[in-house]
């Protein structure tokens, strides 16, 4: 394929910016999994894909046919393997193989962890630049703060702008998990900077707060309100839904203890939440925490 073919494919000007890119290629990605009469079909989206993977420059175009040959390498050659095209597989989709490898673990610790462990009274996921050093601590102090909590999961997914820059793979990865974690519902209570944050709720990741107690007297500087958002492969963008999806914590002792870190901290409550209750239970317990002085 080439650089014109993949900018026609994804309705992007030659100088569209990676995000751009990124965002056109997400709006075909939920058309190819909605699966309706409206959506990508797999031909289709294998085309889109081939034509992200060029304008990000995880593939090259063609290239000239004078390029000189290396000698072939002969164990290849026994066993039939054209060198030149495992050569560019690898080039092409070093991304995707490297992210593949690590979402496979993840899916295998997720499936083991179901076999061999008691099933969680709340799961709690620490994303983006939220991250706790102290896991087992917190774990420890939601049980004996919330009545019915026998059994609590923890997990933490870094995202972040630095990430991306030191290493993609593994931010390719960690988004890919992120999405994962929210779409099977393997997460309760989601803890997550703004930017995530922002970004999952526009894709209606996460339940309305409004009707939670604790909330009420909050002042507005507390909620974190967001739009969600549907896109067609247009760019048409339309407003669904509007409303409180997010509460923005202090750092109280729970946090202290277990060693929380993030500039930002928003909880949030996962649309595919298994333990409602709980899930409420322990925003409010976050609310309330007071750091001892």
């Amino acid at each position: 394929m080439e650089k014109r073919e993949a900018l026609d494919i994804l309705g992007v000007k030659e100088d569209a910016p990676k995000s751009e890119i990124e965002k056109r290629y997400a709006i075909a990605l939920r058309k190819y999994r909605s699966g309706n009469i409206e959506g990508l079909a797999e031909e289709q989206f294998n085309r889109v894909t081939e034509a992200y993977n060029l304008l990000m420059g995880y593939t090259i175009e063609p290239g000239d046919d004078e390029k000189k040959r290396k000698k072939p390498n002969p164990v290849l050659k026994k066993l039939g393997i054209d060198e030149e095209k495992l050569r560019n597989f690898l080039h092409y989709y070093k991304f995707h193989v490297v992210g593949g490898i690590l979402i496979l673990a993840a899916v295998v610790s997720m499936v083991r962890g179901c076999v061999n462990r008691v099933e969680p009274d709340l799961s709690v996921v620490f994303m983006g630049s939220v991250y706790c050093a102290k896991q087992g601590q917190f774990e420890e102090d939601v049980k004996s703060l919330i009545d019915g909590v026998k059994e609590i999961s923890t997990e933490n997914i870094p995202i972040s702008e630095a990430q991306e820059r030191q290493d993609p793979q593994v931010q390719m990865a960690m988004l890919q998990k992120a999405m994962l974690v929210i779409s099977v519902g393997e997460a309760d209570v989601i803890l997550l900077d703004e930017a995530q944050f922002e970004k999952f709720a526009k894709q209606g990741a996460f339940m309305k707060l409004e009707d939670i107690p604790a909330i009420m007297n909050l002042p507005e500087d507390k909620l974190a309100v967001e739009q969600v958002e549907e896109e067609d492969m247009k760019g048409n963008v339309t407003i669904v839904d509007e409303g409180v999806y997010g509460i923005i914590l202090e750092r109280g002792k729970v946090f202290t203890d277990s060693m929380v870190v993030g500039e930002e901290i928003i909880a949030a409550i996962s649309i595919k939440s298994k333990n409602y209750d709980n899930a409420v239970k322990l925003i409010e317990l976050l609310i309330n925490d007071v750091k001892e002085e």
